[in-house]
């Protein structure tokens, strides 16, 4: 997979999770950062991966030509390439972190839009569970259960000695 189609993917990943093109969803994290940080987060983790993009297309070119075949090399040579090596071993680190960044963000959206649903359904299931409870020996269905001990109670008396 190449770089390009890594952002892309992003592009269309963040796209489809908010339901608006990109050039919008960059408008507004940038103008109205309060309104959604989620957006904001994710639009900043896609431009860490289009710098980091950006650092891996220009090492990869340098290295390119420091390695040339028919070029004379320099005495700085290696350390140059050395240190483009470098420099793209980061950057794709960084990408690789954004990415995942981008991916953590998209989910806990979907998961904050899935949020009311999942409360509903737990209300319903805690209510399913408090019908099927069982009650005391001696109680009727109708009759309030007997109230929960607190950890706070007073001790027992005790006889003094």
């Amino acid at each position: 997979m190449s770089e390009t189609s890594e952002l892309d993917s992003i592009t269309a990943l963040i796209e489809s999770t908010w339901g608006r093109p990109a050039a919008e969803l960059e408008r507004r994290a940038i103008h109205r950062p309060a309104d959604d940080p989620l957006l904001r987060a994710a639009m900043r983790m896609r431009g860490a991966v289009q710098r980091a993009d950006y650092t891996i297309t220009d090492c990869q070119q340098q290295l390119e030509s420091l390695t040339r075949p028919g070029t004379a090399p320099s005495p700085f040579d290696p350390k140059r390439i050395t240190e483009a090596g470098i420099k793209i071993q980061v950057a794709l680190g960084e990408r690789r972190t954004a990415l995942a960044a981008v991916h953590y963000i998209v989910d806990a959206k979907t998961a904050a839009l899935n949020a009311p649903a999942d409360q509903q359904r737990r209300a319903q299931a805690a209510t399913a569970r408090s019908d099927l409870a069982p009650r005391p020996l001696g109680l009727s269905a109708d009759a309030p259960a007997a109230p929960a001990r607190s950890a706070f109670a007073a001790p027992a008396a005790r006889p003094h000695r």
